[in-house]
């Protein structure tokens, strides 16, 4: 075996294994974002979870009171009193993250499922997608950010209005984890694409190669002495008619 085939082959292999080293390469790191999306997400949930369970007035946009006072109860938390009287309630943040990394933990997988039933890819890349979509709940951090720095800033107004509208973030964040996972649709085979795309080519060059010779036979045809038997209307239609046999013959 001569030495250019020996360099064509190795070429050929190094350039497969180099294409699979960046397609791993890529979805390591996809995987490592979805990961970090991921518990960016549970720790927003907790973070913005442990402000409404804090209070009566943001909970009462989620609970009822006993419900309240039981699910204070059941994570760990203390009930007690300001100093203006009201009720209050204070829960550590580990077992509100457990809680949303629970609900996290059972939700993802299904995701995934989903995504891979849809898309078709591998179950790392089907987990990094549906790992994406945890994004949403990086909106219940903002909720909370916003609400510290309009306190913090004495902007009294914003910062009440955050305190009685969490639901609505709330509703949007979870609508758009949902959403987005549940809107994947199936992409379009390539091998259908493919033949699709190669027979619109082929359908304009055809025409395009029609019109060129039909327009080159009317000038012949338009040139011949008044004598000739052949009009411009014979010459095109036997034009046509041989094209058209030599096309689908």
């Amino acid at each position: 075996m001569s030495f250019g085939v020996w360099r064509h082959r190795w070429r050929h292999s190094s350039g497969h294994y180099d294409a699979d080293m960046n397609s791993s390469v890529q979805v390591s790191g996809r995987s490592l974002w979805s990961w970090l999306i991921v518990l960016g997400g549970v720790v927003a949930q907790a973070l913005s979870g442990q402000s409404i369970l804090s209070s009566a007035s943001t909970s009462s946009c989620f609970l009822s009171g006993e419900l309240w006072q039981w699910l204070v109860g059941f994570l760990g938390g203390r009930m007690g009193h300001d100093d203006q009287g009201r009720v209050i309630a204070d829960v550590d943040l580990l077992p509100l993250c457990g809680l949303w990394l629970l609900a996290a933990g059972l939700s993802w997988p299904l995701a995934a499922q989903l995504a891979r039933r849809h898309t078709g890819r591998s179950w790392s890349d089907s987990f990094a997608t549906a790992g994406f979509a945890f994004g949403w709940w990086w909106l219940m951090g903002a909720w909370e950010l916003i609400r510290i720095l309009a306190f913090g800033i004495g902007w009294e107004s914003l910062a009440d209005l955050l305190l009685v509208t969490p639901q609505f973030w709330q509703a949007t964040a979870l609508a758009g984890w949902l959403a987005q996972t549940f809107a994947l649709s199936p992409p379009l085979p390539l091998s259908h694409s493919r033949t699709e795309l190669f027979s619109v080519q082929d359908a304009r060059g055809a025409d395009r190669n029609l019109r060129s010779h039909l327009h080159r036979h009317e000038l012949a045809a338009v040139a011949q002495p008044p004598h000739s038997a052949w009009g411009l209307g014979d010459v095109r239609g036997a034009f046509v008619e041989s094209v058209a046999w030599e096309r689908f013959s």
